[in-house]
């Protein structure tokens, strides 16, 4: 979703799709397909990453990030990082292997979000307080309360301020508060918006499931 909202906010999407496919292509055949949204009204842009479901060792994840085309490779390193730290965490491991997330579409995301960053100019990011769903949800480990384990980890850890609900379902993953804790200067309640960008995760009831990402007034 931070891939498409910063596309839709005005960063060069044959570049930012390029770069970030041709490093999670070094894993695996990865391709993009982007379209056009309305969810509630709201003017989105969708993105699917398209590959095989296999998972990597961590050593070549980072591998594929450190070949991408991007000026932050540490940026991006350190994306990864804390979402490695927060796994051996919740299993008390130095031992990870991501058998949840599709190793390719990782890469895709950070690597991604990083080049559209970059190609948009901007340095100082402030994020309003995360939505991050309620509820449960269910993977290998078991059926657990929202937020996962790894996101309340990296929430915590980063203190990032985080809501409940407005639906009892997961809406904040460990990619997603990973980038988060390392973009992001500055946590506030509200910003005055300039430019608005949306991208839009799966379809759900109820809600419209966007992203916004917004230039603000300094």
């Amino acid at each position: 979703m931070s891939v498409a909202a910063l596309i839709d906010l005005g960063a060069d999407q044959e570049t930012v799709v390029r770069t970030a496919e041709n490093a999670a292509s070094s894993l695996i055949d990865t391709k993009a397909v982007l379209h056009r949204v309305s969810r509630n009204g709201i003017a989105a842009l969708h993105l699917d990453t398209e590959c095989d479901d296999m998972s990597f060792p961590i050593e070549d994840i980072e591998r594929a990030i450190r070949s991408a085309d991007i000026e932050g490779t540490e940026r991006a390193l350190s994306i990864l990082e804390t979402l490695i730290k927060a796994e051996q965490e919740y299993h008390m491991t130095h031992h990870v292997h991501f058998h949840e997330i599709g190793c390719a579409d990782l890469v895709f995301d950070i690597v991604g979000t990083v080049k559209a960053l970059e190609l948009l100019g901007e340095t100082d990011i402030t994020c309003t307080p995360v939505s991050v769903g309620g509820g449960t949800v269910t993977f290998s480990h078991g059926t657990l309360d929202v937020p996962a384990p790894a996101t309340r980890q990296i929430l915590e850890t980063y203190g990032i301020p985080y809501v409940r609900g407005p639906i009892d379902r997961e809406l904040a993953t460990p990619t997603g508060v990973a980038i988060l804790a390392n973009i992001v200067g500055i946590f506030t309640e509200r910003n005055t918006k300039l430019q608005t960008g949306y991208g839009a995760g799966s379809e759900f009831n109820g809600i419209p499931n966007v992203l916004e990402i917004s230039r603000v007034a300094s």
